[in-house]
């Protein structure tokens, strides 16, 4: 063989073996995560109680879960946040001041703990989370 086919032999074969990946590889879909904000229902804890004041469902894990809880007079108050994996509630994060953070998707809730409190909280809250 003279180089000249050579040649043409190994870009037909490169080329051959560069389509095939190409083509074999399947093609990924980016996941389009959307922010849902909005307000959570306000309430009262009572003294010694522990109390679940707002739940949600994530389906998009690749963005942050943001929750802020106030008394009605505006001071931050800490929450505990639980994710359900499937044989119970784990806590993801505890006495958290305004988190913002990714937890990934599943279902939440979020806890006021009152337990040690003399006097009931009035409290009311936001989010933004990915759907």
């Amino acid at each position: 063989m003279n180089n000249k086919k050579i040649i043409a032999l190994m870009l037909v074969v490169g080329l051959g073996q560069h389509m095939h990946t190409a083509t074999a590889a399947p093609a990924t879909r980016a996941a389009i995560c959307y922010r849902f904000a909005g307000q959570m229902a306000p309430g009262i804890a009572a003294a010694g109680e522990y109390k679940v004041i707002h739940s949600y469902r994530v389906n998009c894990g690749t963005s942050l879960h943001n929750l802020t809880v106030r008394t009605q007079r505006g001071a931050l108050q800490p929450i505990t946040v639980q994710r359900n994996d499937g044989g119970g509630w784990v806590t993801v994060a505890r006495d958290a001041h305004d988190p913002t953070v990714n937890w990934g998707g599943g279902n939440f809730r979020v806890i006021l703990d009152n337990m040690k409190g003399t006097t009931p909280i009035a409290y009311r809250g936001s989010f933004s989370l990915p759907l």
